[in-house]
């Protein structure tokens, strides 16, 4: 039998961590765009470093999570920095109507 190929695992990973991941952040803020954000952040991150990932070491969850903690802590900081006065905003893609709903209902599902 083939082994499946590396995108295949990812992408199963994904699947099966997107849930806790997006419960994560929902747990850390109220805004569906910065748990969009930073969900997204997150998985790029684990999709750049998967080739280091080792299972035997941790679980995906773990790992997923670890990664997810960092881009928080980093959105945290630099939110505190960009409340400065007179500091530049960034700019970042705004949802659509669904995907807030989408987001909303999960970040409502995970405090149930």
């Amino acid at each position: 039998m083939p082994r499946r190929s590396s995108v295949e695992q990812f992408r199963q990973i994904y699947l099966r961590n997107i849930d806790p991941v997006v419960g994560y952040f929902a747990r850390q803020c109220r805004d569906p765009q910065v748990v969009a954000d930073l969900t997204a952040e997150t998985f790029l991150r684990a999709a750049a470093g998967y080739a280091a990932f080792d299972p035997l070491k941790r679980s995906e969850r773990a790992w997923l999570l670890g990664i997810a903690d960092r881009a928080y802590r980093q959105f945290a900081a630099s939110a505190a920095a960009e409340a400065s006065p007179g500091r530049p905003r960034r700019g970042r893609r705004l949802l659509d109507r669904d995907e807030i709903e989408e987001l909303t209902r999960r970040i409502d599902a995970e405090r149930e």
